[in-house]
């Protein structure tokens, strides 16, 4: 309400404005006539200095490593040719930057990197602010600045990650299909012209004076399954960056599966894809949600679960070969050099 309320300034010139006209009207002369021309024309200057549309021009944004947006752009009157104004305040998502305006026909805004929330965003809201000349009009319009934003959650260092990892034994050394040894040998042939030549056995081959090719017994490489349920918490984002972290971390090695279950636009629903993190949102429905991380096939090297410490779950159906770990805040300490015991 506060931008709407006339300034002093303008109380000021209105005052004095309207003695000008009784003082014009009441003793008329060539005096006064001019008087009341200048003032009038002063007056339509300064209103008009604050009729204007601005057009965005060149914008810019990067999402840095650590979340935060930086956001250049530049603006232009769209219907004259230089802008009227003293300055302009911009301001979005509560941060502001100032620029001189008057007489420029182009200002451009750079906006210092500041934080967002977690989502998809295709416009930012800008409000744009400034005065007239001689500070008698305001100006005031609300823009929608188009961009295209995907603020995923915060993710954690590959230190505390690492420290998490080791303190629950979760094993990141990836199969090697190359190390091979002795007793893995599955049978010993003759060469054939489908094979390739990297793969003549050399030591055999002498020994039998023929090329001859050593077959090896094929393990069947597993991937990581990281389950996330999202039902309501009050650290529901530092787990779903928690689960975040450990994705983006395990997939650059392993074949890694993530299983987002949460509230998808109302609907508890189990997705799996990297966009899914912009938009799961804490589901209330913790019967669907254990129906659903029932429902998951556990065909897996490991089994990773983060959820939060007040959901239970049921024991889950798990070959014996399978190595599962839960992970709920209280291991978020372990990340902060806090000591846990389960």
């Amino acid at each position: 309400m506060k931008r709407y309320l006339p300034s002093w300034r303008s109380l000021s010139f209105f005052f004095f404005y309207f003695f000008i006209i009784f003082y014009t009207f009441t003793f008329p002369g060539t005096v006064t006539w001019f008087i009341f021309y200048t003032f009038t024309l002063v007056l339509l200057i300064a209103f008009l200095s604050t009729r204007l549309t601005i057009k965005f021009k060149d914008i810019n944004w990067k999402v840095q490593a650590n979340g935060k947006v930086d956001l250049l752009f530049k603006i232009t009157p769209r219907w004259s040719w230089l802008f009227m104004l003293s300055s302009l305040k911009f301001t979005t998502t509560l941060k502001t930057v100032y620029s001189d305006a008057f007489f420029r026909r182009m200002i451009q805004v750079h906006f210092d990197p500041f934080s967002l929330t977690r989502g998809q965003y295709n416009h930012l809201s800008l409000e744009v602010e400034g005065y007239g000349l001689f500070g008698i009009f305001s100006y005031y319009s609300k823009q929608n600045l188009p961009v295209l934003l995907s603020i995923f959650p915060e993710a954690l260092s590959k230190s505390n990650l690492i420290s998490l990892m080791d303190n629950q034994s979760i094993n990141s050394n990836r199969y090697n299909p190359f190390s091979n040894h002795e007793f893995q040998v599955k049978e010993i042939r003759t060469y054939q012209t489908r094979d390739s030549l990297s793969s003549i056995d050399w030591k055999s081959s002498l020994k039998r004076e023929q090329w001859m090719i050593k077959e090896y017994e094929t393990e069947e490489i597993k991937p990581i399954i990281l389950c996330f349920l999202g039902s309501p918490s009050l650290q529901f984002e530092q787990l779903l960056s928690l689960t975040y972290s450990l994705y983006q971390y395990l997939s650059v090695s392993h074949d890694t599966i993530v299983h987002l279950i949460g509230d998808f636009e109302g609907i508890t629903l189990s997705k799996n894809n990297k966009g899914d993190f912009l938009t799961i949102q804490p589901s209330t429905n913790t019967q669907k949600i254990k129906q659903l991380i029932n429902n998951l096939d556990y065909k897996a090297a490991q089994v990773l679960i983060v959820k939060p410490s007040d959901l239970t779950i049921s024991s889950l159906s798990f070959n014996q070969s399978v190595s599962s770990t839960v992970l709920t805040e209280n291991h978020l300490k372990i990340m902060k050099g806090e000591r846990f015991n389960e």
